[in-house]
């Protein structure tokens, strides 16, 4: 009967012991790889900022060059018609010069 205390006695101690293993190679490396993998999110997370950041300036920019752009479009339409006027009325002077 002793043997078989003994025996129960060590099948015990190999189950207590088997609940709580050491933290072994796989579970070193799955935390590795979770950090890795929470560190990688973070910088995409920052990189996403940035570049939203960049893309807000680049159309800030652009919006500020058509506006620039349409000015000058107008002053350029307003310099036409102010030169077209002054033809028509050089035109009208012209044709009406000899009836005097």
């Amino acid at each position: 009967m002793k043997p078989l205390v003994v025996i129960a006695a060590l099948l015990a101690a190999l189950g207590l012991a088997a609940c709580k293993p050491e933290p072994g190679v796989a579970e070193k490396a799955g935390k590795a790889i979770d950090q890795a993998a929470a560190e990688a999110t973070k910088k995409a997370e920052e990189a996403a900022k940035a570049a939203a950041g960049v893309a807000k300036e680049a159309g800030d920019k652009a919006g500020a060059l058509a506006e620039k752009a349409g000015e000058k479009v107008d002053a350029a339409a307003q310099a036409t018609a102010a030169a077209a006027k002054d033809a028509a009325d050089q035109v009208k002077a012209a044709t009406e010069a000899p009836k005097k």
